[in-house]
C-alpha cells in the first residue's frame, strides 16, 4: 500500500511538472514567455531523468550505470520546473 503510494505521489508530481512545461511551451511560443537560459550540468540532467524513470527501471529488472565525466562544460538549457 505504501509503495503505491509512494508512485501515485511521485507519478502526480511528475505530471504537474509536465503540466508546467506544456505551459511554458505555449507562452514561449506565443511569444508571451521568452526562452530564458541557465547553465545546467549533464550529470544533474541525467540524474533527473534516471530519477524520472526509476521505478520503471526496477520493475522492468534493469540496471543503469552512469559514467559522467566531470570536466564536461555546463549545459545552457531552460531550468527544470519541479513540482515537488
Amino acid at each position: 500500500m505504501q509503495r503505491y503510494g509512494a508512485l501515485i505521489d511521485q507519478e502526480g508530481s511528475r505530471l504537474t511538472g509536465l503540466v508546467a512545461q506544456v505551459l511554458d511551451f505555449a507562452g514561449i511560443a506565443s511569444g508571451s514567455r521568452p526562452y530564458v537560459f541557465e547553465p545546467v550540468s549533464l550529470a544533474r540532467v541525467v540524474d533527473d531523468v534516471l530519477t524520472d524513470l526509476r521505478l520503471v527501471l526496477e520493475q522492468s529488472g534493469l540496471a543503469v550505470t552512469k559514467d559522467v565525466p566531470a570536466e564536461l562544460p555546463e549545459l545552457r538549457a531552460m531550468p527544470r520546473r519541479c513540482a515537488a
